[in-house]
């Protein structure tokens, strides 16, 4: 190909690195970003910040075949890529023993999460295939979905949407193989337990336990999503191209493979049925405290029994508020709650029971990928701030 003709085609397809740009303001960015777009090269350079615009449809640039087109190439003569940033940093990680980390930042829908798991998938198929490395590269892949179950939910603008940030951190021995991994969550969404915009759903796991066995369904007092608070409030239930089912089983699966028993498992998904059920109970008249409205008190036993607590230790601890009077040594007050005291506080105990159930999740993941005996050297950590 002439000099010529690869300049013209690479002024078709947009400028691969910003930085060689003439005018760098903000139209002749968003000019250049969109051309690419317009031709499919969703990956854009600055300098060694990766620019990556989601095209909202399938693209054929993934896969293994594309994995070793990059793992094999110099870096400087690839084109933008997820792989090329991961090889990057895995290549000197590796090679220079210096420790990375990989920041992702972007609006709801962007693609954020999608991006952190390409990296993940890169990063497992270059690196090292020892019985060990194996094991962590099955754990890393498989909790993928235990993750976003419970921690991703469809909104608005995306269908798979983070809702929480997580900073997981890979360790290497000095093969450069996967050893182990921890992962730190925070800013959980927790009000989305409670409350979903018209369009929204609640986090992807409380729909998902409708698709249990019928036995299961009937040990936990549940029948459909359209039943209950938490899940029918925005109106939306159901995802297109979602297969609540399959994923649901895909959860099961990577329980399993961090260790956990059928007895954790049901323990779990007992306390979610509860949080639904708690979602339920509902407060009427004016009186403190107030009346639970007809077929309420259904709802405090069948969570009281999911729980584990007597019902009537569980209706007041909604609807009364324990007061400490004179200091540490003071008598403790119960109050009395109206209405819209005792939801709030309904919805207080529900958000809080999937965070700490969140948490023990997080905290089961991490037993399972930290590496026994580790002494601390290279890492590769992946920053997916969430939007």
């Amino acid at each position: 190909m002439s000099y010529f003709m690869s300049r013209m085609l690479a002024r078709q397809d947009g400028v691969e690195d910003l930085t060689l740009i003439t005018n760098n303001n903000e139209t002749a960015v968003g000019s250049q970003l969109h051309t690419r777009l317009m031709r499919n090269k969703i990956y854009t350079n600055i300098g060694e910040v990766l620019i990556a615009v989601n095209p909202y449809k399938r693209l054929n640039i993934y896969g293994d075949t594309h994995i070793k087109k990059y793992q094999a190439a110099s870096l400087s003569d690839t084109s933008p890529h997820i792989y090329a940033l991961a090889e990057r940093a895995y290549r000197r990680m590796r090679d220079n023993r210096q420790m990375q980390a990989v920041i992702i930042s972007g609006e709801s829908g962007a693609g954020k999460t999608e991006s952190a798991k390409l990296i993940l998938h890169y990063v497992s198929s270059v690196s090292g295939s020892s019985q060990v490395a194996t094991q962590m590269k099955k754990i890393i892949l498989e909790c993928n979905p235990l993750l976003e179950s419970f921690g991703n939910a469809k909104t608005v603008r995306n269908n798979n949407s983070s809702r929480f940030g997580k900073y997981l951190e890979l360790y290497f021995n000095d093969k450069a193989e996967p050893v182990g991994g921890q992962t730190s969550n925070f800013l959980l969404e927790k009000t989305r337990v409670t409350f979903q915009g018209r369009g929204e759903r609640n986090f992807h796991i409380f729909y998902q336990l409708f698709t249990a066995d019928s036995q299961t369904l009937q040990h936990f007092y549940l029948t459909q999503p359209e039943d209950f608070n938490y899940t029918s409030q925005s109106g939306t239930m159901y995802v297109d191209g979602m297969d609540d089912a399959r994923t649901f089983n895909e959860v099961q699966q990577a329980m399993s493979t961090i260790n956990m028993d059928e007895n954790e498992k049901w323990q779990i998904f007992q306390t979610l049925a509860a949080i639904l059920h708690i979602g339920n109970i509902q407060f009427e008249g004016s009186n403190t405290p107030p009346n639970l409205v007809e077929g309420s008190e259904y709802y405090v036993q069948v969570a009281a029994y999911l729980l584990g607590v007597d019902t009537e230790a569980l209706y007041k601890s909604i609807t009364h508020k324990k007061i400490t009077m004179g200091g540490r040594r003071g008598s403790v007050v119960e109050v009395p709650q109206n209405r819209d005291q005792a939801t709030q506080i309904r919805d207080a105990l529900a958000k809080e029971l999937f965070s700490r159930t969140f948490d023990h999740i997080i905290s089961r993941v991490n037993q399972a990928m930290y590496p026994k005996n580790y002494v601390r050297g290279q890492s590769i950590g992946i920053l997916d701030i969430y939007g």
